[in-house]
Order: structure tokens, then C-alpha cells, then sequence
């Protein structure tokens, strides 16, 4: 059993309401969409020759994001940005960015920072102000927002001009369309590049540019930028050390690792199963993707109940967001004891979820080989800090007496 699913050609990957998209530049020109069994649900031809691989795929609520190799010989690259428009995946914009001798371009993996929110009440055609759920704080003026679709699939860009008050941000001219409670309004400010290059030195750095025009904005330099394949942006709600927050993600190693966009420290860091089963080779992740409260992993291969299965296509492999038990390990003090039936040693589980973070209120069942001795409390549910703690009397015989604690998510 090989454990595919949705087989896609090219390492690039989306997806929407459930739906898998990818670029595919040797069969069809098109944007494939398929459901998660790999039917073909939908193929959208694309107006322009796509040429080469698209490394990453991104979507920002409205439009589709592809990088590719830049059309010219040299360290450059190709962003650009698509959109569906009567069933035909339509070229918006296309920013080149251009090797040279101060800029070297050699990534696999960007995104774009996305925001989505939605009208807090029903707007008019020939409005000069839109009302906003939320992030109405967050938009500067001189942003450009796309407002819908609507319940007529009618979309149109607008430019913020500044705030009128409460959730109320005004624009620079009257709106086209009717708006209700609850249609989309998108802001889209930045494109993220993971790049192997500073400049042209061999040191990684993440580049950030302006999404309206391409221009550049500026980088942060760091080798733990370096050989960076996979990343995505989504808002992130389900993780309850961290709560609600807009994240940047990208993948280093086995890490999944979560950052804040304006200052790039470091939410948290999700540890991964995309090894073999030797513990020791990491398995490539070629792109990401986030839908619900799912991280969809894009790889080549992938290792199930001890067994590496390795596929002649793409396929995804799933990290839930919410915390659950990823580890659980038990110590006793002392670990030796007398064989009197009376002294005790005191028996601890630790229990930790994918972020290594404790799990509060799991129930803990130990159990023990000694046919005499016994353990005192059981089960027993973790704390706060994730431990659970027990005794184990003493049996009466001389042995070795292995102890086990087995923990359940239940949730």
C-alpha cells in the first residue's frame, strides 16, 4: 500500500475549501484542480505559455502566486499573479527579479502576507467608506484592498485613504457594487522570498517586497534562511499556546516553524513526521498549504507504521494545528527500592503536544510487572505543566519491575 492520493505532477500546491490546486507547465498550461482522492475536479488554461516549473504556489484569497526561474540566463526569478476569470486562469502581474552583480535570486519557497476579513454591515454601490470586522486599525492609508465577491461573484480594488472612526476606513472614490454583511474584504501587503544568497554572498536571507508593484523593501540576514523549500501565511487560531495570530511559516528540517511577520521572532516551532523510518533522513517537503486547522505537507515520499513508501508523484501529508500528544516520558525516584511491601517510589509522566509544550488534563494509566507491588493512584491526569505524578509500592520479590505510562487524547 503506497498511501498516494492527489498524484500531482509538479512539486506546487494550494488549497481552497478543499479543494488541490498546481501549475502544470508540461501537459496542459493549466491550473489543475483536483479532490483529494486525485480527480481531476477542474483544469483552468492559462492565457500565457507558462515555460518552467513553478517551485511554489500561493493563494491570497483572490489571486493565485507562482514562482518560477527568471526567463533570463542568471540568478533570477519570476513572481506572478494570477487570477480565475470565466474559467480561464488570467496573468494579472508579473514581477522579474533580476540577478546581478549586487543581487544573486536562488529560492524554492515564497509567500504572500494575506489578511481576510469581511464587511461588519451591508454597503451600497457609490460608497466612500467601507466597514470592517476587524484589522480596520491594522491598514495604513494608501493601501490597496480587495473588496468581494459579493453574491454577484463581483470583485473590485479599492485604495484606503484613511480612517472615519471606529471600524470605518474611507476610500479614495466610490464603490462599484452592492456589498452585505459578511463579503470579503482582502489586504495583501507583502511578498516573502526565501533566498540562498544575501546579496551575492552564499548566506540565506529573507527578502520582503511590496505585492502592489514588486518593489523591494528590504531582507533579514540569517543561514537560517538558507535551503528553505516550503513555506506559507495564514492566520492561525486553533494553536491555544499562542492564540490568534497572523504567522509566516516555513519549514527547517523536521521543524515547522511559526513567525511574526513585523519583528520575525518566533510564535512557536511544530515538530514534524517527515522522517523515515530509520529516525534519521529528513523527508523533503516541497510546498505547504493551510486549510482549516491542517498544515497539507507536499512530498515525494512518506513513512507509515514503520514502512517508507516512496511515490513516482506529489502527494500531501497532513500536521493538525491544534495541539494534541505527541510525547509522553516517565521517570521514578527513587529507582531503587527494598523489597519490604512498605517504601514507595514516586512515579512522573510528562506529557507534551507537537510544539513541546505541556498537555493539561490528559488522563495517564500506569501500569507495573510486579505481581505484589502495585501502583497507588491510577489513572492520573496531568497538570498544567503536563506531569502527572503517581506512586509505586514495593512487591515483596527480588526483580526488576518495569513501569508504563500510556496517555489518551480523547479529544
Amino acid at each position: 500500500m503506497s498511501y498516494d492520493n492527489i498524484n500531482f505532477k509538479h512539486p506546487n500546491m494550494t488549497v481552497i475549501d478543499g479543494y488541490f490546486y498546481m501549475f502544470d507547465y508540461t501537459s496542459f498550461n493549466a491550473l489543475i484542480q483536483k479532490v483529494d482522492d486525485g480527480t481531476v475536479a477542474f483544469s483552468y488554461p492559462l492565457d500565457m505559455n507558462l515555460g518552467s516549473q513553478v517551485k511554489s504556489l500561493e493563494f491570497d484569497g483572490v489571486y493565485f502566486w507562482s514562482l518560477q526561474n527568471g526567463p533570463q540566463a542568471g540568478y533570477d526569478l519570476s513572481i506572478k499573479k494570477w487570477k480565475i476569470e470565466n474559467y480561464i486562469c488570467k496573468i494579472q502581474e508579473e514581477f522579474e527579479l533580476i540577478g546581478d552583480i549586487s543581487n544573486k535570486y536562488d529560492s524554492e519557497a515564497f509567500t504572500v502576507e494575506h489578511y481576510s476579513t469581511s464587511f461588519s454591515e451591508d454597503t451600497p454601490t457609490n460608497s466612500l467608506y467601507i466597514p470592517l470586522v476587524d484589522y480596520y486599525d491594522f491598514i495604513p492609508i494608501g493601501s490597496k484592498v480587495m473588496l468581494g465577491p459579493n453574491s454577484n461573484d463581483e470583485y473590485e480594488e479599492v485604495t484606503i485613504t484613511g480612517s472615519l472612526g471606529g471600524d470605518k476606513l474611507g476610500l479614495n472614490f466610490f464603490t462599484s457594487y452592492d456589498y452585505e454583511v459578511g463579503d470579503t474584504i482582502t489586504y495583501t501587503p507583502y511578498i516573502w522570498l526565501f533566498n540562498n544568497y544575501n546579496g551575492v554572498n552564499t548566506v540565506g536571507a529573507l527578502y520582503k517586497f511590496d505585492a502592489s508593484d514588486g518593489s523591494f523593501i528590504g531582507m533579514t540576514t540569517d543561514n537560517e534562511y538558507k535551503n528553505i523549500k516550503a513555506c506559507t501565511f495564514n492566520t492561525i487560531s486553533s494553536n491555544v499556546n499562542i492564540g490568534t495570530v497572523d504567522a509566516l511559516l516555513y519549514v527547517k528540517s523536521t521543524n515547522l516553524k511559526f513567525i511574526n511577520p513585523n519583528d520575525l521572532s518566533v510564535y512557536c516551532v511544530m515538530t514534524m513526521d517527515n522522517l523515515r523510518k530509520n529516525s534519521s533522513t529528513v523527508i523533503t517537503i516541497y510546498d505547504l498549504a493551510i486549510f482549516g486547522n491542517t498544515i497539507y505537507r507536499l512530498q515525494h515520499e512518506g513513512t507509515y507504521y514503520g514502512t517508507d513508501n516512496s511515490w513516482s508523484t506529489y502527494n500531501y501529508q497532513i500536521s493538525p494545528i491544534r495541539n494534541f500528544i505527541d510525547s509522553i516520558t516517565i521517570d521514578a525516584y527513587p529507582a531503587i527500592l527494598p523489597n519490604n511491601a512498605v517504601n514507595v517510589s514516586e512515579i512522573t509522566a510528562i506529557v507534551k503536544d507537537q510544539y513541546t509544550g505541556p498537555i493539561y488534563y490528559k488522563p495517564v494509566s500506569f501500569t507495573d510487572t510486579d505481581p505484589v507491588g502495585f501502583i497507588t493512584i491510577n489513572p492520573v491526569y496531568t497538570w498544567i505543566d503536563g506531569v502527572a505524578t503517581t506512586y509505586y509500592k514495593a512487591g515483596v520479590i527480588v526483580l526488576t519491575v518495569n513501569i508504563e505510562a500510556i496517555v489518551t487524547q480523547y479529544d
